[in-house]
């Protein structure tokens, strides 16, 4: 595994890399410049592997998430704090609207109008610190001699890579070229798997639909009659029922996918794997020969693993475990989460702005009881039921009735988290207490949740100590 000759090895910075993903999003048919958009390098950073036959835009939105995510998550909420102090500050003029209890008052958008401002324009345009191989851009597509060579020095080319990141999608494991990709990257770095990010590409579309949703949900919360309880508990339970049914939708769709997946590979022939130029003949659009990269590549399965059923044993064990390790709900990690929510509280910031909680400190506590618990608990139990509950119904109508009952089973965990930290505000005069207990207690439930090992590595630590003081 090594690269043939100096200067082979090529990358391009991350913001030119999602330029190329965003640009074959648009158009299917694009050429790149292979001199001019990518330079020598020593050493990448990340080894983008994925598939050209899944959806380009959610592999985009990913690769945006990924790369600029958190920076975006920073610029909102610095742009929305400033936005705050200003209209605390009466430098910035208040939208009159009616109250309650009738009058007006004056509120502030300025926050949530800042952050989205600021954090678009970061997510969309921020320049991404790493280097990235990018196969349609590194590789000299034009010239098969130069192209044959970059094949054959692909196991180096993994090798002095920091990080592979997977695109997974349905397709991604019937490609040739993504199964040799994850082969060479885990034979070069040995039995470890901390440089292995494999990301669903379906987690970047569900990405921007949860900050949108819960845009929509906080604009709800604001405009509400909080003096009917019973208008808008209904009001709630009815955007909340519809929210749960599409996520209910998507991810029992996602769960039987990487179902498909694991049964593929248990059942992998290395024939079945799929290669795009035996897919076209060997023949370009322009009607020039083209070489096959399947013989290439089953003389490094040879070199590398001794036989081409020694890959096959491969596939089926390790690397099937690889990918499934990461596809359960590894694969919408915790922190992800927490940027997809995060115009909770850019908007909370104009509701403590516009005093619209006469105990708008007080109020604190459940803000991020919901953004660190409440809400992670609910996407948590939705996941447990569509993994369990991901086997379609035999016709269409079934299985849409069954993602309605599933979705049921939701609803009374999100009007039980509500009735929870109404209780709790309850039993004790000032209602912080309350507001702590249910920040503390939905916190910890959610980390258990999302984090077990690291929790019982706690905890027996915790009951280690307490043992040897006793």
């Amino acid at each position: 595994m090594a690269v043939l000759q100096p200067g082979l090895m090529r990358a391009v910075s991350a913001r030119t890399g999602i330029r190329v993903l965003a640009r074959v999003a648009l158009s299917k048919r694009v050429q790149f410049e292979h001199q001019t958009w990518s330079f020598v390098t020593a050493e990448i950073g990340e080894f983008w592997s994925h598939s050209w036959h899944g959806s380009p835009w959610n592999k985009l939105f990913t690769a945006l998430a990924m790369q600029n995510g958190l920076k975006a998550i920073l610029a909102g909420t610095i742009s929305g704090l400033c936005a705050m102090a200003l209209f605390l500050s009466e430098l910035l003029p208040g939208l009159p609207l009616y109250g309650d209890e009738g009058g007006t008052r004056l509120v502030s958008f300025w926050s949530l109008a800042a952050a989205l401002l600021a954090a678009l324009p970061t997510l969309f345009l921020s320049k991404g610190n790493s280097s990235v191989f990018l196969d349609c851009i590194c590789v000299d597509q034009r010239n098969n001699a130069k192209k044959a060579e970059c094949i054959v020095s692909l196991g180096g080319f993994l090798k002095k890579s920091k990080t592979l990141v997977a695109f997974w999608d349905p397709t991604y494991c019937q490609r040739l070229w993504c199964l040799f990709e994850l082969a060479a990257f885990l034979k070069s770095h040995g039995a470890s798997r901390a440089a292995l990010l494999v990301r669903p590409t379906l987690l970047g579309g569900c990405t921007f639909a949860l900050a949108c949703g819960m845009s929509i949900t906080m604009v709800i919360t604001f405009f509400i009659r909080w003096n009917d309880l019973i208008l808008a508990a209904l009001v709630f339970m009815c955007w909340g029922f519809l929210g749960f049914t599409a996520a209910v939708a998507i991810m029992r769709h996602y769960y039987e996918q990487v179902r498909d997946m694991q049964e593929q590979m248990r059942n992998f022939q290395l024939d079945q794997a799929r290669c795009w130029c035996c897919e076209k003949g060997h023949q370009g659009a322009d009607g020039r020969s083209l070489a096959c990269d399947r013989e290439v590549l089953t003389d490094c399965f040879r070199h590398w693993f001794g036989s081409c059923e020694e890959f096959e044993v491969r596939v089926r064990s390790s690397i099937s475990g690889a990918l499934a390790s990461q596809l359960g709900k590894q694969a919408f990690p915790y922190h992800w989460l927490l940027g997809c929510t995060s115009p909770m509280l850019w908007f909370e910031m104009d509701l403590f702005a516009s005093r619209y909680y006469e105990d708008a400190l007080r109020h604190l506590p459940n803000l991020f009881g919901w953004w660190l618990g409440g809400f992670p608990l609910l996407v948590y139990w939705v996941m447990f039921l569509s993994e369990k509950c991901c086997r379609p119904a035999r016709s269409r109508w079934l299985n849409a009735l069954q993602t309605l009952s599933i979705a049921f089973l939701v609803c009374p965990a999100y009007l039980g988290l509500f009735a929870y930290q109404i209780m709790l505000s309850w039993m004790w005069p000032g209602r912080v207490p309350g507001a702590v207990l249910f920040a503390a207690t939905t916190f910890a439930v959610a980390q258990m949740l999302w984090h077990p090992q690291p929790m019982k590595r706690l905890l027996r630590a915790m009951f280690r100590k307490t043992q040897s003081k006793f």
